[in-house]
């Protein structure tokens, strides 16, 4: 029987490259805008104060990819291909993907509140609390609220919301409206300490913002130059801290951004 080397060769080369794609597609996932909505939606303080809707929450849907829109990421500047080990933890498989944002979520919402409340002179206990059995999240914390504070963030995982939602806490918390004149949208995970990190899916919770009529988005000091790079109308400022954060939207509020950016309290950052 005659054999025929190069069609074989053939046949290998096109099963290692379809064997290829496959792997490929495991490891990347895709970012796509998604929800922007007020911060008011999804935050509640008990006997709350008069508050606006001008804080806005942003979220993006960030999924396993499939070729479709690998395809479509070609020629869709606000989808975005990533490697999954840019959202998943080292050794969390897909099918705890759900699940890990989730966790991430509730932490996040825990914090955003305590951070909220010490900023406003209140005593919030936060304990450590270690978990060897999830390495994705190795250290929680148990935290004590001295105000009955709930979240209602269905169908938001992960946590970048936490700037957004601490913002949201105070706002409820004080007397009158920490910003009325211009709609602030933004993105952030925060730190027990106040400090905000840097987040992915950046370009994508700009495009949203924009898409809801915001003015304004904050972002981590670390992703403003891709939230700048994504922006066309909208402005960008970085801020560092929960309490730099708050000092901003109250010159914005009382005296316009022009007037902030003039007497260079806060850096010119947008287009």
């Amino acid at each position: 029987m005659r054999r025929h080397p190069r069609r074989r060769t053939l046949f290998v080369i096109a099963l290692v490259a379809v064997l290829a794609q496959l792997w490929s597609l495991n490891n990347l996932m895709v970012l796509q805008p998604g929800l922007a909505a007020p911060a008011a939606d999804f935050v509640h303080v008990s006997t709350p104060h008069a508050h606006g809707r001008n804080l806005v929450l942003t979220a993006v849907v960030a999924k396993r990819a499939d070729a479709l829109q690998v395809v479509r990421a070609l020629f869709d500047s606000s989808v975005e291909l990533r490697s999954r080990s840019d959202h998943l933890p080292d050794g969390v498989p897909w099918s705890e993907y759900n699940a890990v944002l989730a966790e991430l979520m509730s932490e996040s919402q825990s914090v955003a509140a305590a951070v909220a409340l010490r900023h406003l002179g209140y005593r919030v206990e936060a304990r450590p609390v270690h978990e060897a059995s999830r390495p994705h999240q190795s250290v929680t914390y148990h935290i004590d609220l001295p105000r009955d504070i709930s979240f209602a963030a269905d169908g938001i995982v992960g946590a970048s919301a936490g700037l957004m939602l601490a913002l949201e806490v105070y706002d409820q918390l004080v007397p009158g409206e920490l910003v009325s004149n211009v709609v602030i949208a933004g993105t952030g995970a925060l730190r027990l300490d106040g400090s905000v990190e840097a987040v992915n899916g950046v370009r994508q919770k700009v495009y949203a913002a924009e898409s809801y009529g915001a003015s304004i988005f904050l972002a981590p000091r670390a992703n403003v130059a891709e939230a700048v790079a994504a922006a066309q109308e909208i402005e960008v400022i970085g801020v560092d801290t929960f309490e730099q954060a708050i000092r901003l939207l109250q010159a914005i509020d009382g005296r316009g951004l022009g007037h902030v950016h003039e007497n260079n309290s806060i850096p010119r950052l947008g287009r």
